[in-house]
């Protein structure tokens, strides 16, 4: 558990309790972090692997997690 409004710490990682679902250009991309992004308060981060086998230029992103959607965002793939 991390105190709210406190920083995460930076000598071990604070995971969310769930793992998100991701996609980038419609594929799985598999998560291999999702927690409060160490030495910051309120941040989270997510880190994935982008799929192989998209295509170049811009892809659609999506993130859910129980059941909840984050705005749908872009990121350029090259």
């Amino acid at each position: 558990p991390q105190a709210s409004g406190e920083a995460a710490p930076t000598d071990r990682l604070v995971r969310t309790t769930s793992t998100p679902t991701v996609t980038i250009g419609g594929q799985n991309a598999p998560v291999q972090f999702s927690g409060l992004a160490p030495g910051n308060a309120g941040l989270y981060q997510v880190n994935v692997v982008v799929p192989q086998n998209i295509g170049t230029g811009l892809q659609p992103v999506t993130l859910s997690i129980e059941g909840v959607d984050a705005k749908a965002t872009q990121i350029a793939v090259r």
